[in-house]
């Protein structure tokens, strides 16, 4: 996870835990078969296609 600042324009995804992240770096933090936020350490259950299911694109 980087630890670049957000700014407007962003491709971003907010997790179910409220957390926000650059939509490549959360993407790929999940793709390395992590299941947790990586601030707060909620756990997310992967759905049936392997998409970690736990943002929402912004």
């Amino acid at each position: 996870i980087c630890l670049e600042v957000l700014v407007d324009g962003d491709n971003v995804r907010r997790l179910k835990c409220k957390h926000l992240f650059h939509m490549s770096c959360i993407d790929s933090w999940f793709q390395k078969h992590h299941v947790d936020c990586p601030l707060c350490k909620s756990i997310f259950i992967p759905n049936r296609e392997g998409d970690p299911g736990p943002a929402e694109a912004r």
